[in-house]
């Protein structure tokens, strides 16, 4: 059987809208020719970060979410500002949250967290080599706690699913240990396997 995408109709109808963030209705029509609609989330596309020291340690936040409701353990992200680059706003977060700059920024890859609901895109990338250079700035909205662990207590953190609840900082972990693994720090993938 092959696939058809659908076909959007026309533009979507704006249900309401507040802090960079709007609820969307789009219409699409089927392969079938049936319109059906479905209601989207938009917001800006956003960075997150997989930092890693000069020691091998993986940078991580802790802060309070709203959504959750709850304390939660994360890795650096943060909105790109209009035409910005995701590397620029990778770099710009890792720097404002944690304090700490990278040696090298590796790209790796889009991630859609919603991908039937949501309309925006997450770029995720690799930090090495990060040294601190200063301390974190945080919002007025955030307080943030930085935490230096090893790979083996962060993939347990990320396994066990309390804390680290967001998808894409498990997409982002995966991603970070299969680009680990296939270069020179290749040890940190015997970490990983331990961790399971």
């Amino acid at each position: 059987m092959d696939l058809i995408p659908w076909k959007k109709i026309g533009e979507p109808i704006v249900l309401a809208a507040k802090f960079g963030r709007k609820l969307l209705l789009q219409k699409f029509l089927t392969p079938d020719g049936v319109e059906k609609e479905f209601s989207q989330f938009w917001m800006k596309d956003s960075s997150f970060v997989f930092p890693i020291t000069t020691d091998l340690k993986v940078i991580t936040v802790r802060q309070y979410k709203q959504g959750r409701n709850a304390i939660t353990h994360e890795l650096p992200a943060g909105i790109c500002e209009p035409n910005e680059p995701g590397e620029i706003t990778a770099s710009r977060e890792l720097l404002e949250e944690t304090g700490y700059k990278t040696e090298k920024m590796v790209y790796l890859g889009p991630t859609w967290p919603d991908s039937r609901c949501g309309v925006f895109i997450r770029h995720t990338y690799l930090a090495l080599g990060c040294e601190k250079i200063s301390e974190p700035k945080s919002d007025p909205e955030e307080e943030i706690e930085v935490v230096l662990l090893d790979m083996e207590e962060w993939l347990r953190l990320v396994l066990k699913g309390e804390e680290v609840a967001e998808l894409t900082t498990l997409g982002i972990t995966i991603k970070a240990l299969m680009y680990l693994s296939e270069s020179c720090l290749g040890t940190i993938s015997n970490i990983a396997l331990r961790s399971l």
